[in-house]
């Protein structure tokens, strides 16, 4: 089952957006079972996005977490291409990493079971939003 909302689509969008600005690079959306963005310049890929966005600001918690099968995607796409890891906040923040730069403690955690959800609660790395570069 697929949770994922219309606002949460708009909202990576969004965070696409002001990285494609930043380089003045096209951002095209991947398919569902990829990672979330490719950048390009003249037709040509530049890099691999993955976003997430949180509904609380940047300080809420010192880390981020994220699916091991998450990770491992983006170190697969890493052979490709530079691969990141963008987090958006509600204060405005947006938060990255290179796939490469990734540490953190694996635990087992995620968010309370939904209905119809079999990954709610995973295994996930937790990464230190000290170690993360903000997106000027």
């Amino acid at each position: 089952m697929i949770f994922e909302t219309k606002q949460d689509l708009i909202n990576e969008e969004q965070v696409a957006m002001k990285f494609a600005d930043v380089g003045g690079f096209e951002h095209k959306k991947l398919t569902r079972d990829l990672l979330d963005y490719v950048l390009l310049k003249n037709g040509k890929g530049v890099c691999f996005l993955e976003i997430k966005c949180f509904k609380t600001n940047h300080d809420t918690y010192p880390t981020v977490l994220n699916s091991i099968y998450k990770w491992d995607k983006m170190m697969q796409f890493e052979r490709l291409l530079p691969t990141y890891f963008a987090c958006s906040y509600l204060d405005g923040k947006v938060l990255y990493i290179r796939a490469t730069d990734i540490k953190g403690d694996i635990r087992w955690a995620g968010r309370k079971p939904r209905k119809g959800s079999a990954n709610d609660m995973e295994a996930c790395i937790f990464i230190p939003i000290n170690n993360m570069k903000t997106l000027k």
